[in-house]
């Protein structure tokens, strides 16, 4: 029985060294995953930030294109406005004149 006894524990250490070396094994080879998906997170991140950045150049880009439109916008009406204020003058006036001679119409027809 001492002989059955000591394979017993022999095959127990022989199964418990296995067992730890496996475990070994494993959280190692946890870690390197850890680190593959660690690594693989940092690089979406720096294609996310420069991404963004790309982005918010292009919104200013385009703030600033909307901001051009304005003031072309802008100039645009304020011509429109002159031309308008112009074109009031000149009725005013023709009215005006159309008044006076109405008025030197009405004169000669009473003389």
């Amino acid at each position: 029985m001492a002989d059955l006894g000591a394979t017993a524990r022999a095959i127990k250490r022989v199964t418990l060294v296995d067992i730890y070396t496996a475990l070994d094994a494993l959280k190692d080879q946890q870690g390197e995953n850890s680190r593959h998906v660690n690594q693989r997170i940092d690089n979406l991140n720096q294609k996310i930030d420069t991404e963004i950045g790309q982005v918010r150049q292009e919104i200013g880009q385009v703030n600033q294109r909307i901001d051009t439109l304005n003031q072309k916008i802008d100039t645009q009406i304020g011509q429109v406005n002159q031309r308008i204020d112009q074109l009031n003058q000149r009725f005013d006036t023709v009215i005006q004149m159309l008044l006076d001679l109405s008025k030197q119409i009405s004169s000669q027809k009473n003389q």
